[in-house]
């Protein structure tokens, strides 16, 4: 059996990922200017890019809530006294998804740099 490598279009991939934004509001003018922003790209790399907003924005939830050590205990306790606290969606936007791609970078580069011991 023959595999088929699929080689979209720069056309298929600005159509499939204006659809992966659609909820979030970015136009389509938006979506094809990220897509020549980043050339040759799979697909995955514009949901990363989606995902990190959303990433940001709950590490911002869990400090605001108390930070990760204490989340458990602050969340069991707003729930018997109070609202638990609620997560607000990032609001997607061509600047944020960029700027998801500009710390991914920071991320790749500063892990790169770190020498971990080698078994011999």
């Amino acid at each position: 059996m023959e595999k088929f490598y699929w080689q979209p279009t720069r056309e298929g991939i600005a159509n499939i990922v204006s659809r992966m934004y659609e909820k979030d509001g970015i136009s389509r003018k938006d979506v094809v200017s990220i897509v020549d922003k980043f050339p040759n790209r799979a697909l995955d790399f514009y949901g990363a890019l989606r995902s990190r907003t959303y990433d940001r924005s709950i590490l911002k939830w869990v400090y605001d809530a108390g930070g990760i050590e204490t989340l458990g205990k602050t969340l069991l306790r707003c729930k018997k006294t109070e609202e638990v606290p609620q997560f607000i969606p990032p609001e997607q936007t061509v600047e944020a998804l960029l700027e998801s791609n500009t710390q991914s970078l920071r991320n790749k580069n500063s892990s790169s740099k770190q020498s971990f011991p080698r078994s011999t």
